[in-house]
């Protein structure tokens, strides 16, 4: 959600600044995040006539590793490279990466994001506003964790008044969120093989490769089941 999000922040923002940008990704968007406007725009296929590149939400290469067995490395090394991220947990280590923009005091990327625009004098409408949100909403699990802070509370309050209507998105989200019958029962049969280990302290579940193939269409197994396990006492990994 921040990933996606953040990049439609970033598309909207650039293209009020004149330039061209295009969203790519090295898989399709998964069903549950096309509540977000605009994930129709990203593309598996990186254009060849690049100026520059920005990367968001990761700054270690592990997490490219579609990118680089795609052989668009060489188009990327070979402009400036921007990384955009907020983890503190990880060391970036991006070998071609010009510019690492890393700060594990905000929320997001989405909140980075903002904060960039503001310094910069970049400007923000309802459209980069409300993917701004969506970036913070995902990652703070709507607020929910401690990865929102005070800072956090007064952006979403200058995104209300710049129009940003969360009542709206919450509904939009919710709404591509409901599941078909087919995965509530899926969902009931992941319940049923989660494993309880270490008193209750580690829940696992394995989903196989073929039932990744026949769901993710429909639904990602992993955030199917993922909230109810950590909703179970004891439960801490």
């Amino acid at each position: 959600g921040d990933s996606l999000a953040s990049s439609l922040a970033l598309e909207q923002i650039l293209h009020k600044l004149g330039k061209e940008p295009t969203m790519y990704c090295s898989v399709s968007v998964q069903s549950y995040l096309k509540y977000l406007d605009g994930w129709d725009r990203v593309t598996t296929i990186i254009p060849k006539n690049i100026d520059a590149s920005i990367i968001v939400d990761t700054s270690t290469i592990s997490l490219l590793e579609k990118l680089q067995n795609s052989g668009s490395t060489g188009w990327i090394s070979s402009k400036p490279c921007i990384v955009l991220d907020h983890h503190a947990e990880t060391k970036s280590d991006i070998p071609f990466a010009t510019v690492e923009i890393t700060d594990p005091s905000v929320s997001s990327t989405g909140e980075l994001i903002y904060r960039l625009a503001k310094e910069l004098d970049w400007p923000i409408d309802e459209v980069s506003g409300i993917n701004i949100m969506s970036a913070i909403l995902s990652d703070t699990q709507g607020l929910t964790n401690d990865l929102a802070r005070s800072d956090t509370y007064r952006l979403l309050a200058d995104l209300v008044d710049l129009g940003v209507n969360r009542p709206t998105l919450e509904d939009k989200r919710r709404n591509m969120s409901k599941m078909e019958p087919v995965i509530f029962k899926y969902k009931s049969k992941l319940i049923d093989r989660t494993e309880l280990l270490l008193d209750n302290q580690l829940a696992y579940v394995v989903v196989p490769n073929n039932e990744i193939m026949e769901f993710s269409p429909l639904y990602n197994p992993a955030p199917l089941i993922q909230a109810d396990m950590l909703q179970t006492n004891g439960v801490g990994i």
